[in-house]
């Protein structure tokens, strides 16, 4: 795109298509590059903007060509990103400073800092680490309105893979014959919980992998279904807890404590 103006007219076009895929049961997100614009433009064409299936880069750094490591070229931070998302896990912060890649590997230098201004507003920046050698991601987040649980991108692709895997086995469930009360119409509690077992199957080994704290199927005790033909099924993932900022109290002991 050729100013920040262009860019949020491209953001709007691509989270129609994510929200559209998130309908069809194929939940997707998109990495884009903003316009070499200023901070200030970006940040006012974004501002009434909001996704979270998608993810903008903004600021340009100087990098090494992926075909030639002496040749330099100034392109946009999303192409340090994007390759970084494809280095982790699903749980994983692609901003964590001690992620087992290091710094950022193609990045020489930074065309454009906009860390300070844009990392608070939502865009995907990258910055250096004072002590640490080289540049680094400083949050990985999607351009969910401020205060949603899938601000950040690791979140939003933990709930995407326990969304894929319960969804698929919750479909075998469909036109099934789920033994009920006689009375209400609820499901009989030794019918709900051997299906939960079977969803638990497929969602409590993201917990075994590390990419989850937690995670269960609970299928709704008082919901009649011979009448109402549904079955609802509440599925919880505990995220992990990111820092941003790490305190260091320090000090000397006192003398006889």
């Amino acid at each position: 795109a050729s100013s920040a103006s262009a860019s949020a007219t491209i953001a709007a076009a691509v989270a129609t298509k994510m929200d559209a895929s998130e309908t069809q049961h194929t939940p997707l997100f998109t990495v884009m590059e903003a316009a070499s614009d200023t901070s200030t433009n970006l940040r006012t064409q974004f501002q009434s903007f909001a996704n979270k299936r998608v993810v903008v880069c903004a600021g340009d750094i100087v990098a090494q060509d992926s075909t030639n490591g002496s040749r330099l070229a100034t392109v946009s931070a999303g192409r340090a990103v994007e390759p970084r998302i494809a280095q982790t896990s699903v749980e994983e912060a692609i901003g964590w400073i001690g992620h087992p890649k290091k710094a950022l590997a193609i990045v020489t230098s930074l065309s454009t800092d906009l860390h300070t201004t844009l990392d608070g507003e939502r865009f995907t920046t990258l910055y250096q680490v004072p002590g640490k050698t080289g540049f680094y991601v400083c949050t990985g987040q999607t351009m969910a309105a401020v205060g949603s649980d899938y601000a950040l991108l690791q979140n939003l692709r933990v709930i995407d893979k326990a969304t894929r895997l319960a969804r698929a086995r919750a479909l075998d469930f469909v036109q099934a014959k789920i033994r009920c009360d006689a009375t209400t119409g609820y499901i009989l509690e030794t019918e709900a919980k051997k299906i939960e077992g079977e969803l638990n199957a497929v969602v409590r080994p993201m917990v075994d992998a590390d990419e989850a704290v937690a995670a269960s199927c609970t299928i709704k005790r008082d919901e009649n279904i011979v009448s109402t033909q549904n079955m609802t099924i509440t599925v919880r993932v505990q995220p992990f807890g990111y820092p941003r900022t790490i305190a260091l109290d320090m000090g000397f002991t006192a003398i006889g404590a």
